[in-house]
This record gives C-alpha cells, sequence and structure tokens, in this order.
C-alpha cells in the first residue's frame, strides 16, 4: 500500500504558472526601468562639488580589488 503510486496534487505555482511569469516579467521591467532612471541622476550627482569624500571612497575600494586581482596573479603564476 505505502509503495502505490500517489496522484501528484496540484500545487498552486503549477496552476497558474503563466499568469506569475507575466507578473513577475512586468516587475522585473519596472525595476529595469528604475535603476536606468536613478543611475541617470546618480551620474548627475557625480559633479556636485558637495559628493568629494565620494571618489576617495571609491579609490580605496578600487585599490583593494586591484590587491587581491594581483594575488590572484601571483596564485595563479605559482601553479603554472
Amino acid at each position: 500500500d505505502e509503495y502505490r503510486i500517489k496522484p501528484v496534487e496540484e500545487v498552486k505555482y503549477m496552476k497558474n504558472g503563466g499568469e506569475d511569469d507575466q507578473k513577475i516579467a512586468a516587475r522585473n521591467q519596472e525595476n529595469l526601468e528604475k535603476s536606468a532612471s536613478s543611475n541617470v541622476r546618480l551620474k548627475s550627482n557625480k559633479e556636485i562639488p558637495g559628493l568629494v569624500h565620494q571618489p576617495r571612497a571609491n579609490m580605496h575600494i578600487s585599490e583593494s580589488q586591484q590587491e587581491f586581482f594581483r594575488m590572484l596573479d601571483e596564485k595563479i603564476e605559482k601553479v603554472r
């Protein structure tokens, strides 16, 4: 009895899959449009003199990234 094949129950995400996909696609498109418009605003805000400290933070991040990739390159060279 316990080894009999049981019927599969219909699950919510299986039943309305097409509608949900459309809603998700619409939300993704909205988010893309919002992020694109906010990126335009960020680019224009970078030219404001009040944001003097922002490039300094970016510079620190890029230095640490460069150091990280230098270490990776060294490890790769050692393996070869």
